[in-house]
C-alpha cells in the first residue's frame, strides 16, 4: 500500500491539475477509491512499458534522487507557467492554444521518469518498496505539498471558489473547442497541453477577477473540508475533468 492522500484535493488545486497531478493520481491513489481507474492505466500500456526490471534495480538513494529530480521539475514547471502567465497578461504572448503550447513547449523541464526510462507503473512499484522509509516519504510530502494559507493571509470565499471554478469550466470548454479544430491536434504532446491549458485558464482567471492561480490553490486547500462535501463544486470539476479527457484522453 503506498502512501494515501485525498486525490480530489490534490485534482482540484488551480481548479484542473497541479502540475504533477498524473503522478500523484497514480502514485498517490486511494486503494478504495481508485483500483478501476489504475488498473486502466495499466491496460493501456503496452507490457514493454510496464516492466519493473529497471525499478527492481532502483535503490533508495536512487529512488529519493528520483523524486528530488521530480520536485526540481515541478518547481521548474510552476515557474514556467507563471512567467507564461505574466507574458499572456501584458500582451507578450498571444493567448491562443497554440501559442501557449508552443511557448510552453519551447521551455517545459525534461520528465524526469522519461529520462530514467521509467513509467508512472514503475514508480509506483519503488515507492511501495521503500514506503516505510521517512527519507522516502518526506521527499513524497515535498512534491505534493501546496503551501497552505498563514494567518492573516487573504482566503476566498466558497461561494467564490464556485464562481471562479464556473468561470474556468467556460473557459475551458471554450479551449476545447479550439483544440478540436486543430489540424495538427493529434500531434501535441499531452503533458505539454496540459500546462498550456492550465497556463491559459490561469491567466484568464487573474485578468478577470484579480487572483493569481496560487491564491485559489491555497484558498482551495484551506477550504477543502467544506468543498468535498460541495455538490456544486464536485459537479464543476467533474465536468472539467470531462473536458480534458477530451484533449488529454
Amino acid at each position: 500500500m503506498v502512501v494515501k492522500v485525498n486525490w480530489t484535493k490534490t485534482v482540484i488545486a488551480s481548479g484542473l491539475f497541479a502540475a504533477t497531478a498524473v503522478f500523484l493520481y497514480y502514485l498517490f491513489k486511494n486503494d478504495d477509491e481508485e483500483p478501476e481507474e489504475f488498473d486502466s492505466y495499466k491496460q493501456s500500456h503496452t507490457p514493454p512499458a510496464l516492466s519493473t526490471t529497471r525499478a527492481e534495480k532502483i535503490s533508495k538513494k536512487e529512488c529519493i534522487e528520483l523524486l528530488k529530480k521530480i520536485a526540481d521539475s515541478q518547481d521548474e514547471t510552476k515557474a514556467l507557467m507563471a512567467t507564461v502567465v505574466d507574458e499572456l497578461l501584458s500582451k507578450k504572448l498571444k493567448s491562443s492554444l497554440i501559442d501557449v503550447y508552443q511557448r510552453c513547449c519551447a521551455s517545459i523541464p525534461p520528465d524526469p521518469l522519461e529520462s530514467e526510462g521509467l513509467t508512472l507503473f514503475d514508480l509506483d512499484h519503488v515507492v511501495d518498496r521503500y514506503q516505510n522509509d521517512p527519507a522516502i516519504r518526506d521527499s513524497i510530502v515535498k512534491i505534493m505539498t501546496i503551501v497552505p494559507p498563514e494567518d492573516g493571509d487573504p482566503v476566498l470565499s466558497i461561494e467564490e471558489i464556485i464562481r471562479i471554478h464556473e468561470f474556468m469550466l467556460s473557459e475551458l470548454e471554450g479551449i476545447v473547442a479550439s483544440y478540436k479544430s486543430l489540424p495538427n491536434r493529434e500531434s501535441l504532446e499531452k503533458k505539454v497541453l496540459t500546462l498550456a491549458v492550465q497556463t491559459l485558464i490561469s491567466s484568464r482567471v487573474q485578468q478577470k477577477f484579480g487572483y493569481k492561480y496560487t491564491l485559489v490553490d491555497k484558498s482551495v486547500i484551506k477550504n477543502h473540508s467544506e468543498l468535498s462535501m460541495n455538490t456544486r463544486f464536485a459537479r464543476l470539476n467533474m465536468q472539467m475533468q470531462s473536458e480534458m479527457s477530451e484533449m488529454t484522453g
